[in-house]
């Protein structure tokens, strides 16, 4: 696919060949031709860099182990994250609205599954408002990230019915292109459950308390889901070996549902057990005895741990065999750099977040050092990729392409050439 600015408009290709006798465009109108092609080419999978960062501000923030300037660090994170979301964002909005086509064009497309990483970029921007400007500014900022996360809750159960829906329905998929892709729309749902679960600590008892029974709701639809997709991966894993290595990373998004869960657990058991001690009632129950609600409380507590542990294990052997496979992959073949590598960020984030909150609750010495090392080894592929993007992605511009552009050749269709009611059954 030609993704210069040529291809937009042929008339205006004459600025792009260096050899050309005509004279070049204005600068202008060079930087709007350049805004207009990464505009129609931007795709929801550029929310991954808003998760991977803010995935690294929150694991700076909460570190057992903090030095001077270390939350510092970890706000500017937070502050960076906030300006790409919105770019992102705008980015976005702007190419559905000039372009009403490319809406349905890639909800019909592969492409579609990467609609989750919006919602989880933007429980991490909720996830550190609390964490970082609620003890600052106070009850406003509680009342904004509450409603951003009932936003984000929407839009996650919207992702997590409504893409495997359309891939049921509108969509040929064989057993070669399962890929762990296939889990972003269900992912959604857990990282929504557990950001509530962290803006519910901030919450008056009442509205914490239906927001812990939504947290275990979200989780239920996407957990379980979640193990069923990664038994298809293994399927399409023995039966078609690794993906190719252009995509490669993308086998560690297999650690995300297992991390985020397990944070979720333990996260909201300690959720439960604060509002026993607060008004001794437990959220999902009418007992209002406090000794049986405070024993309750307690009795959750303590079997969510182990719990949390056995999921946390699981992602630990997704973790392992994630490494395994980038690691044989680069012995032998050269991995791209491409967008693609942003997808190994979020979910070591959600595996290193939970060693936090396990190593907090057990107050075990040695899951706070692996959350640490986990937290660092983040650090390092963050600062090799965060500056990478920038040149190839911002500078460069070899990042903005649109696969399912490049499908009807390059322009946007009409609404009338996309057929989005095609269904397979």
């Amino acid at each position: 696919m030609d993704l210069s600015p040529s291809s937009l408009n042929d008339s205006e290709a004459t600025y792009a060949s260096p050899t050309s006798n005509t004279p070049k465009k204005p600068i202008h109108r060079r930087l709007w031709l350049t805004l207009k092609k990464r505009t129609m080419n931007i795709i929801p999978s550029w929310f991954a860099v808003t998760m991977g960062t803010g995935a690294l501000s929150i694991l700076l923030f909460n570190s057992p182990y903090q030095f001077n300037g270390m939350q510092t660090i970890a706000g500017i994170l937070f502050g960076l994250n906030v300006v790409i979301f919105i770019t992102l964002l705008i980015l976005n909005i702007l190419r559905y609205s000039i372009w009403p086509s490319l809406l349905p064009l890639m909800l019909t497309s592969p492409v579609n599954l990467f609609t989750g990483t919006f919602p989880m970029g933007l429980c991490t921007l909720v996830t550190m408002t609390v964490n970082s400007l609620v003890p600052v500014y106070g009850y406003n900022f509680v009342m904004l990230a509450y409603v951003l996360w009932y936003i984000t809750v929407a839009i996650s159960i919207v992702t997590c019915v409504g893409i495997p829906f359309i891939q049921m329905s509108r969509q040929d998929v064989t057993e070669r292109q399962i890929f762990a892709t296939a889990m972003l729309p269900t992912v959604s749902t857990i990282v929504a459950a557990s950001t509530g679960a962290t803006v519910a600590t901030e919450l008056p008892d009442n509205q914490a308390k239906i927001t812990v029974v939504f947290c275990y709701i979200l989780l239920g639809m996407g957990l379980p889901m979640s193990m069923l997709l990664m038994a298809n991966y293994i399927y399409r894993l023995l039966l078609y070996k690794l993906p190719h290595s252009s995509i490669i990373s993308s086998v560690f998004i297999t650690i995300g549902p297992c991390g985020q869960s397990a944070y979720a657990i333990v996260k909201l058991s300690s959720v439960v057990r604060q509002l026993v001690q607060q008004n001794g009632l437990i959220p999902f129950t009418s007992v209002y005895d406090p000794d049986i609600a405070h024993l309750a409380a307690t009795c959750l507590h303590t079997a969510s741990i182990p719990m949390a542990l056995f999921v946390w294990g699981f992602g630990v052997l997704w973790f392992l065999f994630a490494v395994v496979s980038f690691a044989d992959t680069w012995a032998y073949k050269r991995i791209p750099l491409n967008l693609s590598l942003w997808a190994c960020t979020f979910p070591i984030g959600t595996l290193a977040l939970s060693a936090q909150e396990l190593g907090r609750d057990m107050d075990m010495v040695g899951m706070k050092v692996v959350s640490v090392i986990l937290m660092m080894l983040l650090v390092v592929i963050w600062v090799f990729l965060f500056p990478t993007t920038v040149y190839y992605g911002v500078i460069k511009d070899t990042w903005f392409a649109s696969p399912c552009l490049a499908e009807v050749g390059g322009s946007p269709p009409t609404l009338d050439d996309v057929v989005f009611n095609n269904r397979k059954y």
